[in-house]
């Protein structure tokens, strides 16, 4: 795991912190950073066969394939395919919306359902033991790293002797 992060920004605040992740024939790249306008929120996914890539703020995701198809029309294609994938889900979003189908965080509500109906039913919970430590270490590697190189912690004051502040 490699992490670095830029200066700290004039408010004693990190700006951005990029993580570097290599797991078993597989890397993660993830850049948290507090100075982008708009706010992103974006998962790609790159794989041999196409890549997948999920807009966590507007819930919307398309999927690029390899496709056999000559240079010229793969050219337009590749724009026309993503687009209409746009459309669909603009689409699917507005009316989620209208029906008041769709909340603010879908996810952490359907997480925590999940949780619970895995208890009551004696099923094991949706995410493990061992995944919960792996991101609870991942997190906690950050930190070391902010926290040694930059005076930076989650109890560090904001700009206090010119370190910079950040909280998990």
């Amino acid at each position: 795991m490699q992490i670095a992060g830029p200066p700290i920004g004039e408010d004693g605040l990190l700006r951005e912190i990029r993580v570097l992740l290599e797991g078993e024939g597989a890397y993660g790249y993830v850049t948290f950073s507090m100075g982008a306008q708009p706010y992103l929120n974006h998962l790609n996914v790159y794989g041999t066969k196409g890549t997948l890539r999920a807009n966590l703020n507007t819930m919307a995701m398309t999927v690029e394939k390899v496709r056999k198809l000559p240079k010229m029309v793969a050219k337009f294609t590749a724009n026309l395919e993503p687009a209409a994938q746009l459309v669909g889900s603009t689409v699917e979003t507005v009316l989620a919306v209208a029906l008041r189908r769709m909340k603010t965080y879908p996810g952490i509500g359907q997480n925590i359902r999940r949780f619970y109906q895995s208890l009551d039913r004696g099923e094991p919970a949706p995410v493990d033991g061992p995944a919960g430590r792996e991101n609870v270490w991942l997190l906690g590697e950050i930190e070391k790293f902010f926290s040694a190189s930059h005076g930076a912690g989650p109890t560090a004051g904001h700009g206090q002797n010119g370190a910079g502040s950040w909280t998990s």
